[in-house]
């Protein structure tokens, strides 16, 4: 059975072969929400890129991963689909990126951005109104700040609501200027600080004991749904709380850290030659992928013990299936597409969420997919917030949203 992270390695190895059977392991053995938390993952990870030249790519492959995740059925040819795509997206990420800074490099880069002084203005603070603290007299000894590194850290210095608004006034203004290395580099590096803002509610955290605990990645992904509006920030932040577990924040990161690069419409937003002659071989040769890998596994079931020469099979297998394009050019391999007929699996959850691996009962039917039971999500995208177009909301300094 593939654990956690197996797949996530495979894709991060730059190992597709071994990713293809992984997702064909996950089918196999019912084990979809550990696939599913691995792609949220490798996604997560093409986010923490440095300068992300292919947001509007990225952000159509997170949409992908989101309606698999929330659909009812998942078939074999889907789930190979949406490994192969973010493998292909991650190798061009690992082609491009860029050594991450260290928490001090951080901030001689962004602490420019929030000047003392700096606050909202009244059409600002209507927009954030949504995550901005009531009790503004309450000083951050308390709520706030668990780190007095530097002076800029020291709790005495701010009250909650000043805090919160000369952060607030520093992103709009690089938002506003559509400076996203710098909105990127701020958001890592006041995640990564021990700020604690408690939320009015439970938005957008997934849980009521997460909004009281005041993590700073809820407000500053709260930060962004005001600013861009919900249904703008819904797929990053719906994967960011899928199936939410604390252990998951650090393993998901890159998607609140990317997001910025989403905005960017000056770049290249399309799949290359080599890379849709792959997703479509892929798509071609999927249920005959599935066909082998269940008659491979078959086998393996009655082979006493002989794991070596299975593992061996499957390698042959699915390299077999990887197109030999001028990148990807490996001597020897078959270049035919065959043709096939799938034999599909159907899984079936007892109850109204997603039971424990036990309960998950398979058997045979026609439908030519995996069923399941939708998560629960803490995120509604149907409540727009605002209106792009409001009159003074884009406009720098007095009477626009920051004043400094």
């Amino acid at each position: 059975m593939p654990a956690k992270g197996v797949l996530l390695n495979a894709v991060l190895t730059d190992d597709i072969s071994e990713a293809l059977s992984l997702t064909c392991a996950h089918m196999h053995q019912s084990t979809i929400s550990v696939m599913e938390d691995d792609w949220i993952a490798i996604s997560a990870c093409i986010g923490k890129t440095f300068g992300l030249a292919f947001g509007g790519l990225w952000n159509s492959v997170n949409k992908e991963i989101l309606a698999l995740c929330a659909a009812d059925e998942l078939t074999v040819s889907q789930a190979l689909l949406c490994t192969t795509r973010l493998s292909l997206l991650y190798k061009r990420c690992k082609q491009t990126t860029s050594p991450l800074l260290n928490i001090a490099s951080l901030r001689s880069k962004v602490v420019k951005h929030f000047p003392e002084g700096a606050s909202l203005s009244s059409a600002g603070a209507a927009r954030y109104d949504r995550i901005l603290p009531v009790n503004s007299g309450m000083s951050l000894s308390k709520l706030a700040l668990q780190n007095t590194e530097d002076e800029e850290d020291t709790a005495s210095q701010f009250q909650l609501d000043e805090f919160c608004r000369r952060i607030l006034a520093g992103l709009s203004k690089l938002l506003i200027e559509h400076k996203y290395d710098d909105i990127r580099n701020s958001l890592e590096y006041l995640s990564k600080k021990k700020y604690q803002v408690p939320l009015l509610n439970r938005w957008p955290a997934p849980t009521d004991e997460e909004a009281q605990k005041g993590d700073m990645c809820w407000f500053l992904w709260g930060a962004l749904a005001c600013y861009y509006g919900e249904d703008v920030v819904a797929t990053n932040l719906k994967l960011f709380s899928w199936n939410w577990r604390k252990t998951l924040k650090n393993d998901r990161m890159g998607l609140l850290l990317g997001f910025p690069y989403i905005m960017n419409t000056n770049v290249l937003s399309e799949w290359s030659y080599n890379e849709n002659m792959i997703i479509e071989k892929i798509t071609q040769s999927s249920k005959e992928l599935w066909r082998q890998y269940n008659n491979t596994a078959a086998g393996n079931d009655s082979s006493d013990g002989e794991d070596d020469e299975h593992n061996t099979q499957l390698d042959r297998l699915f390299t077999s299936y990887i197109p030999r394009t001028s990148q990807h050019a490996r001597s020897g391999a078959s270049q035919s597409t065959p043709h096939f007929v799938q034999e599909p699996r159907f899984i079936s959850y007892r109850g109204q969420s997603e039971p424990k691996k036990d309960k998950i009962q398979v058997s045979r039917t026609d439908s030519h997919a995996f069923t399941r039971i939708q998560p629960l999500t803490a995120y509604n995208a149907s409540e727009s917030m605002y209106n792009s177009g409001q009159s003074g909301m884009y406009n720098s300094g007095q009477g626009g949203m920051y004043n400094y």
